[in-house]
């Protein structure tokens, strides 16, 4: 079974899929591809560091270029617990309803950026992916501002999805050209027209 019809990438249909209430709940683990469709998707993610025992999470905007995730802060309790402890934790998700996610976990070395030109870069992956506006710190920042602009290292990355599908999903071994891609009305997730 090809689960290529939700996301574009994935060939295998998870074993772990299981029938409940007349549907399959399919729960597995995203492959590369999806992952990086998730990081480059999305705009906000959870950044995560440890400090003295505790443990600080914090949203952020962020540019992904397929090896990195980039971001930016103003000086605070986040840029301090960043430069003193560099192993962080990323999460992002794409979530259509409660039945029917994506997540991706990263971990990561992060590196603040002082070169004009990293950092001119950093601010123009961020804002292509996530936007900005007037009143973004990424718009406004000029060279010399206290904007920290940081590079996370991603050492390590996982993702999982869970879906439910209709019983009548094609079975194993039917060829892809047998179904068809059919969106998924958020309200009624159920519902497969």
């Amino acid at each position: 079974m090809n689960r290529e019809m939700f996301w574009g990438c994935s060939p295998v249909f998870p074993s772990s899929a299981v029938v409940e209430k007349g549907v399959f709940v399919m729960l597995g683990e995203l492959i590369d591809e999806e992952v990086d469709g998730v990081l480059q998707r999305q705009r906000v993610g959870r950044i995560g560091v440890s400090e003295d025992g505790q443990v600080l999470i914090e949203p952020i905007v962020y540019g992904y270029d397929g090896t990195s995730l980039y971001g930016h802060s103003r000086p605070g309790r986040k840029t301090e617990c960043l430069r003193n402890h560099h192993q962080i934790c990323f999460e992002v998700e794409e979530i259509e309803s409660p039945n029917s996610w994506r997540v991706v976990l990263l971990t990561g070395i992060f590196h603040e950026l002082h070169d004009p030109k990293e950092r001119e870069r950093a601010l123009r992956l961020i804002m292509g992916q996530a936007g900005g506006g007037p009143f973004s710190e990424a718009t406004r920042a000029r060279e010399g501002e206290d904007l920290v602009i940081y590079r996370i290292e991603i050492t390590a990355r996982s993702g999982r999805y869970e879906r439910f599908v209709p019983e009548e999903f094609p079975q194993r071994g039917q060829r892809r050209a047998e179904f068809r891609h059919v969106p998924v009305d958020a309200e009624r997730p159920w519902d497969w027209r």
